[in-house]
């Protein structure tokens, strides 16, 4: 699963697309949500999960922006345009890390012979 953000405005998913939602993105939308083996995902089951719900769309199911979700595969391009890859789970973008700077190869020491 890879984390992306919501920019530029709502992003739908459909049937056929695998989410990975919080238990609040999952709570709001539970009604249009199924487990990836087709069947509804209980209250029971919900408790038991972790942080991350691994879900389906039984139909159109909408984020708005800044809503941070992730996808078993990349996304579609009507909704590319409007999703931003992130690097961490946190759903904070940061800058790539610094590259290391180059050493400089030591010279041999001459031997007195």
């Amino acid at each position: 699963m890879k984390p992306y953000r919501v920019e530029g405005g709502p992003v739908q998913f459909g049937p056929g697309d695998i989410l990975g939602l919080t238990k609040v993105q999952f709570a709001i939308r539970a009604g249009r949500l199924e487990d990836q083996a087709g069947a509804p995902i209980t209250v029971e089951q919900l408790q038991k999960l972790g942080d991350l719900i691994v879900c389906r769309p039984t139909q159109i199911v909408e984020f708005k922006a800044g809503e941070v979700i992730q996808l078993a595969s990349a996304p579609g391009k009507p909704q590319a345009a409007r999703l931003t890859p992130i690097d961490h789970d946190d759903g904070i973008r940061r800058p790539p890390p610094e590259p290391e700077p180059k050493k400089a190869a030591a010279k041999p020491k001459k031997s007195a012979a």
